[in-house]
């Protein structure tokens, strides 16, 4: 499995948000104000997006 197919899998807001973060390189700060909600509520939909991402790759993980 591809990163880009367990990505495929999460959902459209969590996959967009952990985009803008770890690939685009947004600080918390950063997508806190495009987002228009708290900090807290950032890093917390950012790990529950890690933890649904490493489900997916765990998952997949016997098809190697």
């Amino acid at each position: 499995m591809l990163v880009e197919d367990a990505l495929a899998q999460l959902e459209p807001e969590l996959r967009s948000l952990l985009w803008l973060r770890e690939v685009e390189g947004y600080s918390y700060a950063e997508l806190a104000e495009i987002l228009g909600t708290p900090i807290g509520t950032v890093k917390s939909r950012l790990f529950a997006a890690r933890e649904r991402l490493r489900k997916v790759w765990k998952g997949n993980a016997t098809q190697f």
